[in-house]
Order: C-alpha cells, then sequence, then structure tokens
C-alpha cells in the first residue's frame, strides 16, 4: 500500500442557514457510522473518524447558505506549489478567485475559487 493518500479528497463541506439543527443532526446520524466530532469553529464543525471529512458551515461570506454558497469539496494537494498551480489553472478555465488564502493547520493551505457555476473548489495541502 502506498504511502500517499490515494483520495482526491480532503473534505467535503455543506453550508447551513440552521447551524445548531443541522449539526446536531449530522452528529447523531454520523455517529452510527462511527464518526464523531473532530474540530470545531465559530459556525463550523467538522466530522469525521480520525480527520476532518466531513464539514457543516454558515458559508464563511455571511450570505444564506444555497445550493451555490456554503458547499465546497476540498482536493488533496501533495504540496503548496500544487495548490497554486490548481489555483491558476482554476481561473484561466474561467473561474471567479474569492480572493482568501487559509491556513487551516500549520502544514496546510486552502485556496478558494469558483467554478464557472459558481459553487467553490478548494486546493487543500496536507
Amino acid at each position: 500500500m502506498s504511502e500517499t493518500n490515494p483520495s482526491i479528497l480532503s473534505h467535503v463541506s455543506i453550508g447551513t442557514n440552521d447551524f445548531e439543527a443541522t449539526s446536531t443532526l449530522y452528529a447523531k446520524v454520523l455517529a452510527t457510522l462511527g464518526c464523531r466530532e473532530i474540530m470545531r469553529h465559530p459556525g463550523a464543525v467538522a466530522f469525521g473518524r480520525d480527520y476532518p471529512e466531513f464539514w457543516v458551515q454558515t458559508p464563511i461570506n455571511g450570505q444564506p447558505a444555497t445550493l451555490d454558497n456554503g458547499s465546497h469539496f476540498g482536493f488533496v494537494a501533495p504540496d503548496k506549489a500544487s495548490v497554486h498551480a490548481f489555483h491558476e489553472a482554476a481561473l484561466a478555465a474561467g473561474g471567479q478567485d474569492e480572493g482568501q488564502q487559509i491556513d487551516i493547520q500549520p502544514l496546510q493551505l486552502t485556496v478558494l475559487v469558483l467554478h464557472a457555476k459558481g459553487r467553490p473548489e478548494v486546493g487543500h495541502h496536507p
């Protein structure tokens, strides 16, 4: 088995307009799959077995959660150069820069871009 993560996904995040009710629901149902709360920030909670793979959050832009606002998919990138290449390729293909680079943990860099339909995509360096 390879030492690198075979998955392209880092995490999935869904937006909500009722954080308490939605996070409580997912805490209960995901527990049946062996998942638990891994991480919490104001307005955001991450669940998983060992890693924060499924997030429930209020949209970071302060706007209401909709199908196109508040949900995103995080893709695993091997290094920061790959994150930047992901970002540049997304912009060249018509994506929109959300103007944010977020250091989630010491070895993580996340960039947010909106694809042509308006949903955020994320390049993520573990």
